[in-house]
């Protein structure tokens, strides 16, 4: 809560996404173990997902023909993304020959 606080009190955009993105990343490069809590998790799952079935309305539905090109490019995107993952991550995080699951993390 301390990140988004500070977005809010700076007034920054998005300070309940950003604000929390922002100390974690501080933390993580101060050495602090970051770890996972799952009812947080959970929840703010829940949250997203109220808010992006709210975004979804008639007037989305009605104008899908209308970006239909740029739906279509979206699995094409992802695709080429994930191939540039494939080849740029193994020799950015200096490849072990160990699956990314083996190898320690240097943030945890």
């Amino acid at each position: 809560m301390f990140g988004a606080g500070l977005f809010l009190l700076v007034q920054l955009p998005l300070p309940f996404l950003f604000g929390p993105l922002a100390a974690c990343l501080v933390a993580a490069l101060f050495g602090i173990r970051l770890r996972e809590l799952p009812a947080v998790q959970n929840g703010a799952r829940a949250i997203l997902g109220v808010a992006i079935g709210a975004a979804v309305t008639p007037a989305l539905i009605a104008r899908l023909a209308s970006i239909s090109g740029s739906i279509a490019l979206i699995p094409v995107f992802t695709f080429v993304a994930a191939l540039a993952g494939v080849w740029y991550f193994p020799g950015s995080a200096g490849s072990t020959g160990q699956p990314p699951s083996s190898r320690p993390c240097p943030v945890a």
